[in-house]
């Protein structure tokens, strides 16, 4: 056998031992890029499913800004008033109707209650009549925070 004729064939004979590594190599890369794009597309879902729940979560709400520096923030929605407050009693968000039934005066935060500066009518947190001259309690509103986004739905 010539040394030509031995040099081919050895080369022949070692290409065709790495020619199961090769595909092996070739076919792992494309099963792991199938993966990988299969994890992406579930974890796009996922983000996508998160954000419409969170739109859903806020459908029949509007926003209506961030609280001030005293944790309050008064504001009209819909053609109705709208008075939001933390409770100072487990930092709760608050949202009611800031408007005493009795004369139409507005009630505010006073220590632990609401009250009325007109005529002294006074109200629990929830907007609950505590004293009169007022005959009825405040409307209360659900409330929600998203970061420093308060968002209020008026039924």
């Amino acid at each position: 056998m010539e040394r030509r004729q031995f040099v081919g064939l050895f080369g022949l004979g070692l290409l065709a031992s790495s020619f199961p590594t090769i595909l092996a190599a070739c076919s792992s890369d494309s099963e792991s890029t199938a993966v990988s794009e299969a994890e992406e597309a579930a974890a796009n879902d996922g983000a996508i499913a998160e954000a419409e729940d969170a739109a859903n979560l806020v459908a029949d709400f509007t926003a209506v800004g961030s609280l001030d520096a005293n944790g309050e923030l008064s504001t009209e929605v819909n053609g109705q008033k709208v008075y939001v407050f933390r409770n100072p009693n487990d930092q709760s968000l608050v949202a009611v109707d800031p408007t005493c039934n009795h004369r139409g005066c507005p009630v505010k935060l006073a220590d632990a209650d609401l009250v009325c500066d007109c005529h002294g009518s006074r109200f629990a947190l929830d907007g609950e009549l505590l004293q009169g001259p007022a005959t009825a309690g405040l409307a209360r509103y659900e409330v929600r925070e998203e970061g420093e986004n308060i968002f209020v739905k008026v039924a």
